[in-house]
């Protein structure tokens, strides 16, 4: 049991245990002081502020931004090795309990809000802030947000320069996901905002976790520091007397490199809080997908007649658009991809019932039979959105849906399409999940793919009082997918649950996560947006925040690119889609292929899809980044190890053809001693660097290669066997003839340069 010590001054209250120190305000009971023992304070570093605040009413007022935050009270507790802290508060008509566990250097934040009054409040969120984070200098801070749109080893100054209220610059993000840089969690990401020092290793990571709540992660800066804010969506009537809990953020205290840092968070989160991996198909991390609308092909029988040119292509796997009815203009067609006019097939009428301009159930059928003969997998779409006005569910049951602030109307989509669907309702779960099963048995399709959505709109949601908590809503729908993802696999092992759903919840209850942020980054990447350097090491935070074993899918365009990056779209058969494409395969993502992309890059989708089928090392194994070191900064290299094997992946992302130089770390692979090729496996040939095909060894510490524009290359290291002279033993002493005195011709022998043994005639 750790020791604890409490001390009180007129304005402070101090909790020590072995290994961090904790001081609130008696003031606001807000957080002044966390510290590792020994370590250096890390917050605080900017004008004292409350370290909760909440928003209520109609025009979403802030408490704190008006009334007086109070310090109550305050409960300790020491329970085994953990220490409980309670820090109550008052804003306003609502009392609030603050609490930290504090278990050796981790810190498990919750609150609970309490209704004091007399009168029903309408909650909207609130906020667990961590005030004015800085560690060490500025010059040797960094801040850090892995696995968001946020650029890594961000210097702290960059960082407090932002604002909640302004848009981000540049240096702080490339560019945008969804209008965001960093992603709700858990739904979206982890939530992980994180500040380290470079010189002392001291790193203060915070990240949030629900099951029943959303939180939108937020920085605000000041001059030197950063206050992190995971502000809770809360809509909640909460009547007189009454209380909710929230959520938990963490807080975690460490003094280690940041790549351990890392490590040290993806282990936590697996003791406190993660959902255990679930079992993946083994065909899935070898899948290479082709997501297409059947009526882009002539409805199921004309895609089913394309199945030989698209299994040519390396296509492993389809991915089809929704094929249940939807509203659209009532021409008797199949949808032609009009977005705005057209329809939107993710906004179904009928989940019951099969779009007529695709084909009947018989036809499905018999297209998923042709894959299967070919040896392809058949994915749906799962559309868990919401659905048309006209949808018989809207008319039979409207207690399925999401309601308006005033309780009497459904709530609209965003954009007008539709009804968002309320997951939060058991009866909508029961009706889903029987249909799904069902359908999976009827077609023998190998799996769905879940489309979500959780992004709160402005003025969140109402719903009816008996579901009035709309951000439980989100948050049923991952133990829907969940409870979806057990009953496909016991239905059959190899069945596939994947998903557009990010962040812990998604890679906690589905085989894989279709990645947009990946996406994001390698596009930004091929405009010189992000440097090659800059996405490696990006790329390699975001792996070792995720759980081991997650797969992930990703992709150059898709059917959401018009939306998500219209620029995708419009770079189509260009040298920058290639080698984006070819990024992705060579770093291990399952790639996606949006029907219609081969139009322009069949031949360069075929060889790298081929290529992948050939190498397995580009399915599995481990993957480094920014390994092998390179003098020109627009190379981006990625060095994957499988079975023994090696593979180096160069991106030259830039317009100027010239001869970079690269070391292996040929002691870290294991290399031998000997030659080695650097086998192309894209062009089927050893690559040839003015006439060498072969470099010794330690040669490899140091050797050049002449990359042209725009090109991807994936070179396979090759040992070079020489061949072995094999010489038969001859039987010793006796040689084989001896001249004689009389001069008759005697036989000698000799061996011929292949080994051969050649029987002559001598003098």
């Amino acid at each position: 049991m750790p020791n604890v010590s409490v001390a009180q001054d007129r304005q402070h209250i101090t909790f020590r245990t072995d290994e961090v120190e904790l001081v609130f305000s008696l003031d606001d009971g807000g957080l002044r002081v966390l510290r590792r023992v020994g370590g250096p304070n890390v917050v605080g570093y900017g004008p004292p502020q409350p370290a909760i605040d909440v928003q209520v009413g109609i025009d979403g007022a802030w408490l704190a931004e008006r009334v007086f935050v109070r310090y109550l009270r305050h409960h300790v507790r020491q329970s085994g090795n953990a220490l409980d802290i309670e820090i109550v508060i008052g804003i306003g008509p609502l009392m609030i309990a603050d609490r930290y566990h504090v278990t050796g250097t981790l810190i498990a934040r919750s609150a609970t809000i309490h209704n004091v009054s007399e009168d029903e409040i309408w909650l909207r969120g609130l906020r667990l802030i961590v005030p004015w984070v800085r560690i060490g200098e500025v010059e040797t801070c960094r801040f850090e947000a892995p696995g968001n749109s946020v650029r890594p080893r961000l210097p702290l100054s960059v960082a407090a320069a932002q604002r909640r209220s302004v848009v981000p610059r540049r240096f702080f993000s490339p560019g945008f996901h969804m209008n965001r840089t960093i992603e709700f969690a858990p739904m979206g990401g982890p939530g992980l905002l994180a500040i380290y020092d470079m010189q002392s290793l001291e790193t203060l990571m915070c990240w949030f976790d629900s099951h029943r709540q959303l939180a939108d992660p937020q920085i605000e800066g000041s001059s030197g520091a950063v206050t992190f804010v995971h502000e809770i969506t809360v809509p909640e009537r909460l009547g007189a007397d009454a209380q909710v809990e929230l959520g938990t953020q963490y807080l975690l205290l460490l003094r280690e490199s940041w790549q351990s840092a890392l490590a040290s968070y993806r282990r936590t989160v697996a003791l406190f809080g993660g959902a255990p991996q679930v079992r993946q198909p083994a065909w899935l991390r070898e899948a290479a997908c082709y997501e297409v609308y059947a009526g882009q092909c002539g409805g199921f029988l004309g895609l089913r007649a394309r199945l030989g040119e698209i299994r040519a292509m390396g296509i492993t796997t389809l991915v089809l658009l929704p094929i249940w009815a939807f509203a659209r203009p009532d021409d008797g067609g199949a949808w032609d991809e009009n977005w705005q006019n057209g329809g939107n097939p993710y906004i179904i009428r009928d989940f019951a019932r099969i779009d007529a301009a695709l084909g009947s159930a018989e036809d499905l059928r018999a297209l998923t039979d042709a894959a299967h003969r070919l040896g392809m997998r058949v994915v749906l779409d799962l559309p868990l959105i919401g659905c048309s006005p006209d949808s018989p569910y809207v008319r039979d049951h409207p207690d399925w849906f999401w309601r308006e602030e005033d309780a009497a109307s459904l709530q609209l989509l965003e954009g007008g399409e539709g009804y968002r669907l309320d997951w939060a309702n058991p009866e909508l779960q029961a009706y889903w999940f029987e249909q799904s099963l069902a359908q999976a048995e009827a077609y023998q399709v190998d799996g769905f793919r879940a489309i979500v959505t959780y992004l709160p709109r402005s003025g969140e949601a109402w719903v009816a009082p008996q579901l009035s908590d709309a951000s439980a809503g989100s948050m049923a729908l991952v133990q829907f997918i969940g409870r979806l993802h057990a009953a496909l696999q016991a239905r059959s092992p190899d069945a596939a649950l994947l998903t557009t759903m990010g962040g812990p919840s998604g890679e906690a209850t589905t085989d894989m996560v279709v990645d947009d942020l990946v996406h994001h980054q390698f596009m930004h990447a091929a405009l010189n947006r992000v440097p090659p350097e800059e996405l490696g090491r990006w790329l390699e935070d975001a792996a070792l925040i995720q759980p081991l074993g997650v797969a992930r899918a990703a992709f150059v365009e898709s059917y959401r690119t018009w939306l998500l990056n219209p620029l995708a779209d419009g770079l189509r058969g260009s040298l920058l889609s290639r080698i984006a494409l070819a990024g992705l395969v060579f770093c291990g993502f399952v790639p996606i292929i949006r029907c219609g992309q081969e139009d322009c890059d069949r031949d360069f989708i075929q060889m790298l899809l081929n290529a992948r089928v050939r190498h397995p090392l580009l399915c599995h194994g481990s993957t480094a980044y920014n390994a092998v070191p390179c003098d020109d900064p627009q190379v981006f290299a990625v060095l994957r190890s499988y079975g023994g094997a090696h593979m180096l992946g160069l991106l030259k992302i830039g317009a100027r053809k010239r001869t970079a130089t690269f070391s292996l770390p040929v002691d870290l692979l294991g290399l031998e001693e000997g030659s080695y090729t650097l086998y192309d496996v894209l062009r089927g040939q050893p690559l040839s660097e003015h006439g060498q095909q072969q470099w010794q060894r330690d040669e490899l510490l140091s050797f050049q290669l002449t990359l042209e524009p725009f090109e991807a290359y994936g070179l396979l290291l090759e040992r070079v066997v020489q061949p072995t002279h094999t010489v038969p033993l001859a039987p010793a002493p006796r040689t084989l003839a001896r001249p004689r005195a009389n001069g008759r011709k005697v036989l000698a022998a000799r061996l011929d340069p292949d080994g051969d043994r050649d029987i002559e005639e001598g003098p």
